[in-house]
């Protein structure tokens, strides 16, 4: 946060504040966040504002605007070093979908989510990602497979090393549901034993708070299943009390359905009745359409029976109504997701495009045009690297330098086009010949480079003979030569490097030995150890 102004970033402490303390960022924070980022016109930060825009948004019960802050979110946020903010985006969107029993769209948005969240370090929402997987194929009926997921979050969940309060509220949220889907599936010996460890949770941190809604609907289902009738309504009457007392939102609406669906079970008309009558008046239900058309099913499929008719007609009208409302809202969010999508694989496609091109442009800089072969200054890097290494490892490090014979001659005779090709050629010979564990590089006009570690004198020699002798045998025309073809002359140094010695002492003892036997004679080498 440090690249922003202090303003700014007194604005991201505060909005990370309020989401940690209260569980949602302020309107006010998100807007103040929001300007911020539209004067400094930055697209990272407008990213942000829009994340904890949507929040705030989701609390408020506006789900549109939501998904239409959440989505710009992702756009701004792609490219960018807040993966975590990514993924929880995806979550919402799914839970937002979730919400509204369009389970499908969930599911792919978690799978995004976990997708971000492989290799970023995001074990809390790769958790959280998986938990809301397992709701989904819960609700769909599929108890097996949320159970896998589900007994997969619990066993993640306990080998976290960060104790907050959060990750055993969410703990206990896992529990209960993983409960659940045993009891759907009469396992009822696991079950049992799921309920014996939330048990002992409550029993060892009493302060801890709880998620009275989904363990006390669990524990319901489990008295219920033993027979103890009069515990099980105890139970039940702690969840039902817990769901009046706590807003209700998107993440709770699974609970709540879990709650519906035991009294319905358990033929309990006078409860179900008073909780679908609490929920119908509630702000954040209201403008939930696939949430509150699940509720009026429920309604018309086990109350009508104490229902007047008329008030039974009403109902059936506005789910009709409600569900043909909910299509098209299904719709247009599916439209929605698949533009995100292509947009984001547009932006994917120019960033590769862009990273392709800065590397091609890495390795230009690094590399000369006419040999092909790394430059002077990829030379200098490489050779202190491989110079320190030969020094820690106690071997011989080689220098090579290689020098065209009479090549200003041939340039004055063949022209600068002949030359830059006669460089091309020799430069191929150099290249194959350090594929064998060494390095070559141009080091000015017409002098090559080449290093080599771990070679002896022996192995130093063949090198030097077959590097004059390939040379020779390219057969390049040069009349200002006795050969009558291009040839080189080289000069090497080979030996273990000393404490403290340098690279140029390396480069001036192979530049001493190449100008000995040139004075001797050309279209030869000699190696110094």
């Amino acid at each position: 946060m440090r690249k922003y102004r202090r303003s700014v970033r007194a604005c991201l402490e505060s909005l990370e504040l309020q989401l940690n303390v209260i569980g949602y960022p302020e309107a006010d924070s998100s807007r103040e966040l929001m300007h911020h980022a539209r004067k400094a016109g930055s697209r990272e930060l407008e990213g942000l504002a829009s994340y904890y825009t949507a929040l705030s948004s989701l609390k408020e019960g506006e789900h549109v605007h939501a998904v239409h802050f959440l989505t710009n979110a992702i756009r701004y946020l792609e490219n960018s070093e807040h993966r975590d903010k990514i993924a929880d985006a995806y979550i919402t969107l799914g839970m937002i979908a979730h919400s509204e029993n369009n389970l499908v769209l969930a599911i792919e948005n978690y799978n995004t989510a976990l997708s971000y969240c492989k290799g970023g370090g995001l074990e809390g929402e790769k958790i959280y990602a998986e938990g809301s997987i397992a709701g989904a194929y819960y609700r769909m009926g599929a108890y097996g497979t949320a159970a896998g997921f589900y007994e997969k979050c619990v066993k993640e969940y306990r080998s976290l090393k960060e104790e907050s309060q959060r990750n055993e509220w969410n703990y206990l949220l896992m529990l209960a549901a993983y409960g659940d889907c045993l009891i759907a599936q009469k396992q009822y010996e696991e079950a049992q034993q799921t309920e014996s460890e939330i048990w002992e949770m409550l029993y060892y941190h009493p302060a801890m708070g709880v998620p009275k809604l989904a363990v006390y609907t669990f524990f319901a289902m489990m008295r219920r299943h033993c027979k103890e009738i009069q515990k099980s309504d105890e139970y039940v009457d702690v969840a039902i009390r817990d769901l009046k007392e706590q807003p209700v939102d998107i993440a709770g609406h699974d609970n709540i359905l879990d709650l519906l669906n035991y009294l319905v079970a358990t033929q309990d008309s006078v409860r179900l009745k008073d909780v679908l009558d609490f929920l119908e008046g509630r702000e954040n239900v209201a403008g939930n359409e696939g949430f509150r058309l699940q509720l009026l099913l429920i309604r018309l499929q086990n109350c009508w029976r104490d229902m007047p008719k008329e008030e039974y007609l009403e109902c059936a009208r506005s789910f009709f109504v409600l569900r043909q409302d909910n299509e098209e809202k299904e719709n247009r969010q599916i439209i929605k997701t698949v533009e995100l999508r292509n947009r984001l694989r547009e932006m994917r496609r120019e960033q590769q495009e862009i990273t392709m091109q800065n590397e091609e442009l890495m390795q230009k800089s690094l590399h000369d045009e006419v040999s092909e072969l790394p430059n002077r200054r990829y030379l200098m890097t490489r050779a202190e690297e491989l110079l320190r290494e030969a020094e820690k490892n106690g071997e011989a490090f080689g220098v090579i330098m290689v020098d065209l014979d009479y090549f200003k001659e041939y340039n004055d005779q063949y022209g600068h086009q002949a030359g830059d090709d006669c460089i091309h050629k020799v430069a191929r010979v150099i290249d194959k010949i350090a594929v064998n564990g060494g390095f070559a590089a141009r080091y000015g006009g017409d002098e090559f480079i080449l290093l080599f570690v771990n070679k002896d004198a022996e192995e130093m020699t063949r090198i030097l003979e077959n590097l004059r002798e390939s040379v020779n045998l390219l057969c390049i025309p040069h009349s200002k030569t006795k050969e009558e073809h291009v040839t080189v002359t080289i000069g090497c140094v080979d030996r273990i490097p000393g404490p403290g010695c340098r690279l140029w002492d390396y480069l001036s003892a192979a530049d001493q030995a190449l100008y000995r036997i040139k004075a001797r004679n050309r279209n030869g080498y000699y190696l110094v150890q």
